[in-house]
């Protein structure tokens, strides 16, 4: 969790170790998914996930749709807030952008390619830039209402998309993503922290400080949803706040036939286990024989609370 230092400072008086785990398949893609989540040592659960194998389009042709799938965890802190929305909005603001780029694209093409064959040097261009923002999302997450700006809880967020030829994950704050291919295993995100040297520079730059690896001595995590306390300079654009949602993007080709499986996870499970650690222990099990993914991230999550994880964890693999 991205924590405040007040957060960081308390368990919970009655730790919660029971485990809320979902599980499923997609025959047409191919692969087995499994999410399991424990609100631990904290004194709630601020943890959120959603998956999705089949994109809703809506009735609508869905011509980068077809076989996608996204994965994702989100890591709240300050409060439920921020995760709850983002689990709740993610995907349709995902399918709507989708959406929108396939509608604008597709005339936009012919209009380039009759250019092309008319002899015009300079076709069109594939899409046009809007000069206003809606007076009601301005200076916002993404369309997070204004209205919300006071709200002072904030989100994490990693997230895989799948499709039929590429790994996409996207990552804004301090939850990790892996791939293990060919006994390997590549990173599909990196962390946010205070104490990079690039995200220091930007919240240094916004007048902020990095004490005690925090921002301004309370915010652990550099990157996210929310925490719109650190995101209020009117002079500043939204990627150069303190602390900014703007994502870091990392992209695979995937391959059918080394390809072995994802683990996206939040940081009370990063806390206290690398990424190769943690691709061992599925491994490790999957070698074993173990076949149903929900215990292995079962056996995850309790791997990492015996190595004193005090935090809320959740843990999604999907076999590939």
């Amino acid at each position: 969790m991205g924590n405040t230092s007040s957060e960081a400072a308390g368990c919970a008086k009655n730790p919660a170790f029971e485990k809320t785990t979902q599980k499923g398949h997609s025959k047409e893609q191919n692969l087995e998914y499994a999410v399991s989540s424990m609100q631990g040592k904290r004194p709630s659960m601020e943890d959120k996930h959603l998956y999705c194998v089949e994109l809703p389009v809506h009735g609508k042709i869905p011509t980068f749709l077809v076989d996608h799938a996204i994965f994702a965890v989100f890591d709240g802190h300050g409060g439920p807030f921020s995760s709850t929305y983002v689990e709740e909005h993610f995907l349709q603001a995902l399918v709507s952008t989708f959406l929108m780029l396939d509608e604008m694209l597709i005339p936009m093409q012919k209009q380039r390619n009759a250019a092309i064959s008319s002899g015009e040097l300079t076709p069109p261009p594939l899409a046009a830039e809007s000069d206003s923002e809606d007076e009601n999302t301005a200076g916002t997450d993404s369309g997070i209402p204004l209205k919300l700006n006071g709200e002072r809880s904030g989100s994490t967020c990693v997230a895989v998309l799948l499709t039929p030829t590429h790994f996409v994950c996207a990552n804004t704050g301090d939850s990790r993503a892996i791939l293990r291919r060919n006994g390997k295993i590549l990173p599909l995100s990196f962390d946010h922290k205070p104490v990079e040297v690039g995200e220091r520079a930007r919240i240094t730059s916004a007048g902020g400080v990095v004490k005690g690896k925090r921002i301004d001595g309370d915010l652990a995590v550099s990157r996210g949803f929310g925490d719109y306390m650190y995101k209020k300079d009117p002079g500043l654009a939204p990627d150069l706040q303190k602390v900014t949602v703007v994502p870091d993007l990392v992209v695979y080709p995937r391959d059918q036939a080394f390809d072995e499986f994802i683990l996206l996870a939040c940081d009370g499970v990063w806390d206290v286990a690398s990424n190769t650690q943690c691709a061992d222990i599925v491994q490790k099990l999957l070698t074993e024989g173990e076949t149903d993914l929900g215990n292995i991230c079962e056996e995850a999550l309790d791997t990492c609370l015996d190595r004193h994880s005090g935090d809320n964890m959740t843990v999604m693999l999907v076999g590939l």
